[in-house]
């Protein structure tokens, strides 16, 4: 356990200096479990090497009295091993929320994006990124090792345009290496087309005027998009598996 704490200790920046003890005293609380055989260390001030406070176990000791720094210092190494020993996870469950999705900020974890009107799993929605397809309020679930935190729940309005129809948007191939198509039925209207990565990045952005269109993937890396399709009346968002 000593020398794990010293790991510890190492590991960061603590403004402390080690002095060890051994065998040590059994004038302290952690005696009563050596005696029991288990492992126990006394951490604090050296009393061994009369490097302590003066006023140790007298009249004179009050808060005024206290090393301050040293306390915060000392504080702050205890919870280090704790939380090392411990395994403990630091999960970010904050949200990044832009017009067109929401996005995880936690990174390599597990998701689970919910409903928060009704307070149910929202079924495939298990991506770092998550695209409403209607205006509501939204957390997710992030899961990394053996935690999981929920995030706030967040107020999502998808600006009331209608979804496009399946038969009205054409997107493939779907894996696609190269060249990815889109085509409109009976498209008048400029269209938007917004490309995002799975972490929520717009990685490409352009307005066309054709039935059909083509994008480029070739140059993208492996993984998961979303494309976002939008005119002025209507609105859709695909799921694409670059190979």
């Amino acid at each position: 356990m000593k020398d794990d704490i010293i790991s510890v200790l190492n590991s960061y920046t603590f403004d402390l200096s080690v002095i060890e003890v051994v065998p040590g005293t059994f004038n302290s609380d952690h005696s009563s479990f050596w005696t029991n055989g288990y492992s126990a260390v006394l951490l604090g001030e050296s009393w061994e090497t009369n490097d302590q406070t003066p006023f140790y176990h007298t009249s004179g000791d009050r808060f005024s009295t206290i090393d301050m720094p040293y306390f915060y210092e000392l504080t702050k190494l205890t919870t280090a091993y704790m939380a090392t020993v411990g395994g403990l996870v630091g999960v970010d469950n904050g949200v990044t929320q832009t017009v067109t999705m929401l996005t995880a900020n936690q990174t390599s974890a597990s998701y689970q994006w919910i409903n928060c009107d009704t307070n149910a799993p929202i079924s495939g929605a298990t991506s770092q990124t998550y695209i409403p397809s209607v205006s509501g309020n939204y957390a997710v679930e992030i899961t990394s090792g053996t935690c999981t935190e929920r995030s706030e729940c967040i107020e999502f309005d998808t600006l009331g345009l209608d979804e496009f129809l399946t038969s009205e948007v054409l997107v493939f191939p779907n894996p696609v290496s190269t060249k990815l198509t889109i085509e409109i039925v009976d498209n008048s209207d400029a269209i938007a087309l917004d490309l995002f990565d799975v972490s929520g990045k717009l990685v490409l952005q352009k307005t066309v005027f054709n039935e059909a269109i083509s994008l480029n993937m070739k140059s993208f890396p492996q993984g998961i998009y979303f494309l976002k399709v939008s005119s002025s009346e209507k609105t859709g968002t695909y799921k694409i598996v670059k190979e």
